[in-house]
């Protein structure tokens, strides 16, 4: 069984395609599903299902910047509702990129701690595994 550091994680984020500058990630965490159509026959004891429809996203916290451009950005995003690529760096050989939609940005103050914000980014449209 392989174990790997989270040194290497990183999460890219950008307005434009194959983005290249980090959101700079405290924690992140993704989620990636298939919802399941029910074709169970009427009288069947047995449930059966097919895939349906794929989805996914993105959560975790970072420092609060807004200072720092791709901060501003997804929290800019909140607002206008655009649509941004990602690229998710779980390590050196696994990735996860595709586009997203900020769903929530929640800047969290606390006593005597540093300013962060959690997120939330959906992931919309197809994904890529790498």
């Amino acid at each position: 069984m392989a174990v790997y550091n989270t040194n290497n994680a990183v999460l890219y984020v950008a307005a434009t395609a194959s983005p290249t500058t980090a959101l700079g990630i405290a924690t992140a965490s993704v989620s990636l599903n298939t919802e399941l159509v029910d074709v169970t026959e009427i009288g069947g004891l047995d449930r059966s299902f097919i895939a349906g429809i794929r989805g996914g996203s993105i959560t975790g916290s970072c420092y609060y910047d807004q200072g720092n451009a791709v901060k501003a950005l997804v929290e800019g995003a909140v607002k206008s509702g655009a649509t941004l690529y990602f690229s998710m760096f779980l390590h050196t050989s696994a990735t996860i990129s595709g586009t997203c939609i900020v769903e929530n940005w929640s800047p969290e103050v606390a006593v005597n701690d540093a300013i962060r914000a959690s997120f939330t980014l959906r992931i919309t449209g197809e994904y890529t595994i790498g």
